[in-house]
C-alpha cells in the first residue's frame, strides 16, 4: 500500500505506508534525547567540573540543528497507528519525574569546602539549569500541552502532573479555557501586546493566568498549588534547601521559554483567529512534539500532535522554536525589529 502525495504540500511524496509511519514516529523520538541525556547527567556525579559542562553539548547541539533544520511541510499520512506516538508522550511522562529527583538528589550531594569543590559544584549547578531548564520546557510542558486536550482523563492527570514539575499547573486551566477562545484577543493574556517587550509580557502573562485560572475554576487551580506545594515541601524535606532552589530555579527557567515561545508564535497578528506565525522546521516539530504547527492546533485542538498538518498562511519564521525561544529572551529587540518588517512586507 503506497501513501498519496499532498498536492497543496510540494515536498509530498509518494511511500509505502509502513515507511512513512516509521519515518514520522522515528522523527519524534527526537524528543526523548533531552530527557535522556539529562537523566544520565543526573543519576551520576556531581561531576568535574569540565565533565560537568561537556553534558550540556546535546543542547547546543539541538540548538544549531534546530538553526539548519530542513524544511518539513509535508503532511502525515492518513491512518497513522496512535500508539507509538501515545507511547512517547507516557514515555515523556515518566522520564520527567525522575528527572527531577534525579536533579534534586544530585544537588544534595555538592560540596562547597575548597576552591576546588566550589568550582565543581558551580559547574554541576549550571548544567543543571541548562539541561534541566530546557529539557522541562520541550520534554515536560510540549507534552503536558498535548496531554491536557486529551479526552481520557488519566491523560489530562498525566498533563497536569507535568506541569507541576515546573510550577505552572494553572496553565492547565487559563491555556484551555483562556487562550484558546480569546487568542489574538484583548482577553488573551498569554499573547503579547502590540510593542510589548519579552520581559514586561512575561511579568504580565504569568500573573494574569494564575489570576484567570483561579477565576475560571477555583477548586482546579487550588488542587493543582496543593500539589505543587507538597512536591516543594517533598523535596526541601528530603534533599535541602540547596535542591529546592534549584528545583524553583529550573521550573522558572522552563516557564520562560514557554512563554517566550508564546511571545513570539502570536506577535503582531491581534485580531487574527487562529493566526500563528508558521514554523516549518523539522527540529523544532519532533523536539516539541507538532507545536510549530500552531494554527491547525487553534483550529483542532483535539488533534493528536502527530496529525497537525502545516499552514500555508501568515507569516513565517526564520528560524526554528530553539532559536527563535533564545533570541526573543535575549535580544528582543532584534526579533521586534525583524518580525515587525516582516509584517509591514519587508524583506
Amino acid at each position: 500500500m503506497s501513501v498519496p502525495a499532498d498536492a497543496s504540500h510540494p515536498q509530498a511524496t509518494t511511500m509505502p505506508a509502513t515507511a512513512e509511519a516509521w519515518l514520522w514516529w522515528s522523527g519524534y523520538l527526537l524528543s526523548l534525547v533531552l530527557p535522556l541525556t539529562s537523566l544520565a547527567f543526573l543519576s551520576g556525579g556531581p561531576w568535574p567540573w569540565w565533565q560537568a559542562l561537556a553534558w550540556t553539548l546535546p543542547v547546543w547541539l539541538l540548538i544549531a540543528a534546530d538553526w539548519h533544520s530542513p524544511s518539513l511541510r509535508r503532511a502525515p499520512p492518513a491512518g497513522l497507528p496512535r500508539w507509538p506516538f501515545d507511547a512517547i508522550l507516557v514515555a515523556l511522562g515518566l522520564l520527567q519525574p525522575l528527572n527531577i529527583f534525579a536533579m534534586a538528589r544530585l544537588v544534595s550531594l555538592t560540596h562547597w569546602g575548597d576552591a576546588a569543590e566550589v568550582a565543581e559544584t558551580l559547574a554541576n549547578l549550571t548544567a543543571v539549569r541548562i539541561l534541566m531548564g530546557t529539557t522541562s520546557c520541550s520534554a515536560a510542558i510540549a507534552p503536558a500541552h498535548e496531554l491536557i486536550h486529551r479526552r481520557a482523563l488519566w491523560q489530562r492527570l498525566l498533563g497536569r502532573l507535568l506541569l507541576c514539575t515546573v510550577l505552572y499547573d494553572h496553565f492547565a486551566v487559563s491555556h484551555r479555557r483562556l487562550h484558546h477562545r480569546h487568542v489574538n484577543g484583548e482577553q488573551d493574556p498569554a499573547s503579547a501586546r502590540p510593542g510589548e517587550t519579552y520581559e514586561h509580557f512575561f511579568r504580565r502573562t504569568a500573573l494574569l493566568q494564575w489570576r484567570a485560572a483561579w477565576a475560571l475554576d477555583r477548586r482546579d487551580a487550588a488542587l493543582g498549588a496543593t500539589a505543587e506545594a507538597l512536591l516543594l515541601a517533598a523535596i526541601g524535606a528530603l534533599y535541602g534547601p540547596l535542591a529546592l532552589v534549584m528545583f524553583v530555579y529550573q521550573a522558572l527557567a522552563a516557564v520562560r521559554l514557554l512563554e517566550a515561545v508564546n511571545y513570539f508564535q502570536h506577535w503582531g497578528l491581534r485580531g487574527r483567529n487562529p493566526g500563528a506565525w508558521v514554523c516549518d522546521s523539522a527540529v523544532s516539530l519532533f523536539v516539541f512534539l507538532g507545536l510549530p504547527r500552531h494554527a491547525d492546533h487553534h483550529r483542532h485542538a483535539l488533534k493528536p500532535y502527530q496529525t497537525l498538518r502545516c499552514d500555508d498562511q501568515g507569516p513565517k519564521l526564520w528560524a526554528g522554536y530553539l532559536c527563535m525561544a533564545l533570541l526573543v529572551k535575549n535580544r528582543c529587540h532584534v526579533f521586534r525589529a525583524k518580525a515587525d518588517a516582516q509584517l509591514a512586507g519587508g524583506p
